[in-house]
């Protein structure tokens, strides 16, 4: 039976991943459900899409869903149904979303820890990162004691032993430094601009934004174009964008440094639909977390990242 099962997700997760417009529209409407901005018509028009994807891959079974199972509204419900302790990385927006109402992470439905990084959206050096516990009662679990040690008791916070005290204390200064009404007047102006720009390319020909995007990121592609096109297109008017994967994509971080200049992206993203048509095939392309790069072969990455990591580890 689990094996049945496996399979089954399988099949789903590959169907899910298909770029078609069927998908995007489907899973578009299951977003704006639990936003309450679907309506009981568009609703059923997704349930019906997704009982033809059960249909299509033979599945003797079908099911309808309210709402999209790989919503965040939707790990929240189960967590705090289930009393699943659940962690929420916001390492990236968690600056952004503590200043508005609506977007605020609090340790509700079931959360017990929150991470966060202070040298992205804090402005304080590289390498800042806070983990926030609910309480006491799994904060326990990150230390590591040697009760039992030669050299007698060892206790640390976590695995990692002695840490550089400087960290912390250029990190605490930036915070001060920065203050409160400097952080809240930054988020407030990412988050129009991201809102601005993932409309502007929703009613912008030929392009798609992945989602709803509502903090400091905007990911989107291209129906018309490869992504390989439009991303070399970028670079060669001097901006380099990272490429996603599932579906393939690109996406821009909105920062203090660039909100200036996205005015000039949308400009270039609208001259791109002049251009012709190069290559039209995304399928050998992949992406690597912080690197935008073209890998031909996906059974090799792997081994590429095991090799790269040696590399750089080794004296």
């Amino acid at each position: 039976m689990k094996k049945q099962v496996e399979k089954i997700l399988l099949k789903l997760k590959d169907a899910f991943k298909e770029e078609s417009e069927d998908n995007f529209e489907m899973l578009s409407t299951y977003f704006l459900w639990i936003e309450g901005e679907a309506t009981d018509e568009d609703l059923d028009r997704a349930n019906e899409q997704l009982k033809e994807i059960f249909k299509n891959l033979g599945l003797g079974f079908f099911l309808i869903l309210p709402f999209s199972p790989i919503t965040i509204p939707f790990i929240f419900k189960i967590a705090k149904d289930y009393d699943i302790p659940l962690h929420v990385d916001a390492c990236l927006g968690g600056f952004i979303t503590q200043y508005d109402p609506d977007l605020k992470i609090s340790f509700l439905d079931n959360i017990q820890s929150i991470s966060v990084d202070p040298h992205k959206y804090g402005l304080a050096p590289k390498g800042s990162s806070v983990l926030l516990w609910k309480d006491m009662s799994m904060k326990k679990y990150q230390y590591f004691v040697v009760s039992d040690w030669t050299g007698g008791l060892y206790a640390s916070v976590s695995l990692p032993g002695s840490r550089v005290g400087s960290q912390i204390a250029t990190t605490w200064a930036a915070l001060l430094y920065n203050g409160n009404a400097n952080y809240r007047s930054m988020s407030l102006k990412i988050k129009n601009k991201t809102l601005e720009l993932a409309d502007k390319l929703r009613n912008l020909e030929h392009f798609n934004v992945i989602g709803h995007p509502n903090v400091n990121v905007v990911a989107f592609y291209n129906t018309k174009y490869s992504v390989g096109q439009l991303n070399k297109y970028l670079k060669s008017k001097k901006w380099n964008l990272n490429i996603l994967q599932h579906p393939i994509c690109l996406h821009i971080c909105i920062t203090p440094k660039n909100i200036k200049y996205i005015d000039t992206l949308y400009s270039i993203l609208e001259k791109f639909n002049e251009e012709p048509v190069l290559e039209n095939n995304d399928d050998d392309m992949t992406a690597i977390y912080g690197m935008a790069t073209e890998i031909p072969d996906k059974s090799i990455i792997n081994s590429l990242v095991n090799y790269y990591l040696h590399m750089t580890t080794n004296i």
